[in-house]
């Protein structure tokens, strides 16, 4: 399971300034995603990942502050933001950092110990 706290954060240049997308306002985590996911293509697309990566994207575009993903479907992200990529490194390689680093930590139940015999 994969939980990104803060959708709306703003993606920064190595300087800690916020990037500006083309009119002048802050480049966000959320409009990178769903951006990726309404523009998914190439050859050998299936009709199914082109589905997938349009409710990917509402889900994205519908949150408010944080999302969850599962493994299959942060899987399928990181393929459609390499497949093709529309910003630079530096807002990729954000983005795929930001997904990796949202994976929940599972805790392990404490299991209750047993008595040993003598």
């Amino acid at each position: 399971m994969y939980q990104v706290k803060d959708i709306t954060r703003s993606l920064v240049t190595f300087d800690g300034e916020p990037i500006k997308d083309m009119k002048g306002e802050e480049l966000i985590l959320k409009d990178v995603l769903t951006n990726q996911m309404g523009s998914y293509q190439g050859k050998g697309v299936t009709g199914d990942q082109l589905i997938k990566a349009y409710d990917l994207g509402l889900k994205i575009h519908g949150s408010k502050a944080e999302v969850e993903f599962d493994d299959e479907q942060l899987k399928f992200m990181k393929t459609v933001l390499e497949a093709n990529p529309m910003y630079t490194s530096i807002v990729m390689g954000q983005v795929l950092r930001i997904l990796e680093d949202s994976k929940v930590k599972e805790e392990k139940p404490e299991g209750k110990k047993e008595e040993v015999q003598k």
